[in-house]
């Protein structure tokens, strides 16, 4: 199975893979993809549950495996793979340059917020608000429809 978008591959999901998607009434669903039938997704879901140890922790055990199906139609979104590494060297960076500055200014008996210091401030927190803006702008999934369809390959 595909994910493409303008006839380019984005994905692809093979059976005995893990596949995670969301169906058009938001609900999401993940499990071991094990067969592709026609306009079909058969798949295994495993319920895990938390279980205690005898030295007081606790690990995840298997407490059932349910075979599910649905159709094509039904899958809404894909999750995108995300890498948020340029957002948080921004928020990071900026966050950091606005604090640092500010305990300098204090160190040095000047005003934290005087006219002098008032751009750093602004600068190191206008950084900050650009990485969060694009990290919350940026989507998170692949909504099937208009750009982005799945196709299976016989």
């Amino acid at each position: 199975m595909l994910l493409k978008k303008n006839n380019k591959t984005i994905q692809r999901y093979y059976p005995g893979r893990t596949i995670s998607f969301f169906t058009t009434d938001k609900m999401p669903v993940n499990g071991r993809l094990d067969s592709l039938v026609r306009d079909s997704l058969f798949l295994t879901y495993f319920q895990l549950v938390r279980v205690p140890t005898p030295w007081g922790t606790f690990r995840m055990d298997t407490a059932g495996r349910y075979p599910i199906a649905f159709s094509m139609a039904n899958v809404g979104a894909l999750p995108r793979k995300r890498n948020r590494w340029f957002e948080g060297v921004l928020m990071t960076g900026g966050l950091g340059y606005t604090a640092l500055n500010l305990v300098n200014t204090v160190r040095e008996k000047d005003p934290p917020f005087g006219k002098d210091n008032i751009a750093n401030i602004i600068g190191g927190l206008g950084t900050a608000a650009v990485g969060y803006t694009i990290a919350k702008l940026k989507k998170s999934s692949y909504t099937l429809g208009k750009n982005y369809r799945l196709s299976v390959v016989e």
